[in-house]
């Protein structure tokens, strides 16, 4: 909403937003063990190339699952400009192993398809108090890549996992296209 471009979709993830009961599609692996699964992906994939259909180029950014989300996305693309990605899971197997949770096994990694996007520009945004998506998950990301020049990780000291990102969201937009 804070986004001043000229031309801006919000999606959210399959199923965030069901009337009740939700349709059969909207099983629990959605949100838990397939939250990133390769039908979520190609899901939200179709959805952007309906949209942006007419355009030659696309921006990605996503918040937390989204963001991870947006990487996945990314990763099949040539069209894409930049990636920007706030507290964003992008390495789903070491966050699992720091909050001692089940494995997402019916997900993407995208920590797998790090060298995949090293061509793009992107910014990554943590909280250095965040101890949902700690920004080492991030920095495990950045670490799969052979050429890391067209990534910049950015920590914000006193931003936890949702405090502060709307508020500051204007400035750190316009600090990303720096």
């Amino acid at each position: 909403m804070q986004d001043p471009g000229p031309a801006v979709l919000y999606l959210a993830r399959p199923c965030q937003f069901q009337p009740q009961p939700p349709p059969s599609a909207c099983n629990a692996g959605v949100w838990t063990s397939h939250r990133y699964s390769e039908s979520v992906i190609s899901a939200m994939n179709a959805a952007i190339n309906e949209a942006a259909a007419g355009f030659d180029k696309v921006a990605l950014i996503g918040y937390s699952g989204g963001g991870t989300v947006a990487a996945l996305v990314a990763a099949r693309r040539s069209d894409v400009t930049y990636l920007i990605t706030v507290a964003a899971n992008l390495d789903h197997g070491l966050w699992t192993d720091l909050h001692n949770v089940t494995a997402l096994t019916g997900s993407l990694n995208a920590a797998d398809f790090a060298r995949d996007l090293q061509g793009i520009p992107q910014v990554h945004y943590v909280g250095g108090r965040d101890d949902i998506t700690p920004a080492r998950v991030v920095e495990s990301f950045a670490a799969r890549m052979t050429d890391s020049s067209q990534t910049t990780i950015r920590t914000e000291a006193t931003f936890d996992h949702e405090f502060c990102w709307v508020d500051a969201w204007p400035r750190l937009l316009g600090e990303a296209h720096k």
